[in-house]
């Protein structure tokens, strides 16, 4: 089973929410082996926050796959240029064991390829958001795209790792 992950970076949801949203994951990634049997992948933008989280919480057993906006050298520059030297450690450290898809869809790249070919390939998804609209390639478009599909989605409000998120609506 291949299950998508997509959620809010550290600047939606603080840093200080890594136990939370940590422990949160894995109870996830725990309830999803329990109820589907058989090999999981996780698929994952890798971006700081909830992807390179979710990708270094996954339950050893399960593969990884990151679909990335960017060549893996450019988005780890990336990283440590926008999110710090730790999470490009973490991305470094990640990407050796995983298998990477930069896509390409007709005239979109970057993040807008990357939400699109999550929600192409995603059997499920886990999605770590505040229910309110964001950027194009962003959680929300993710959620309506594999919403549209039929593909079963599960929110984490953002709010329950980082209480100081405000509530949508």
């Amino acid at each position: 089973m291949k299950v998508g992950v997509t959620g809010h970076r550290w600047n939606k949801i603080g840093r200080q929410a890594r136990p939370a949203l940590s422990r949160r994951l894995r109870q996830t990634f725990r309830s999803l082996d329990e109820k589907v049997p058989g090999p999981k992948t996780l698929l994952c933008g890798m971006a700081e926050g909830t992807d390179l989280c979710a990708a270094s919480v996954r339950p050893e057993h399960w593969a990884l796959e990151a679909i990335l906006p960017l060549e893996p050298a450019a988005w780890q520059a990336h990283l440590a240029q926008t999110a710090g030297d730790d999470d490009a450690a973490l991305f470094d450290r990640l990407i050796r064991d995983a298998r990477v898809e930069v896509p390409v869809h007709g005239n979109e790249t970057g993040y807008v390829a990357t939400g699109i070919r999550l929600s192409e390939i995603s059997e499920r998804l886990i999605a770590v958001w505040d229910g309110k609209p964001g950027l194009p390639g962003g959680v929300a478009e993710t959620v309506a795209r594999c919403r549209a599909r039929g593909i079963p989605v599960e929110i984490i409000p953002a709010q329950a790792v980082d209480p100081s998120v405000e509530r949508s609506g």
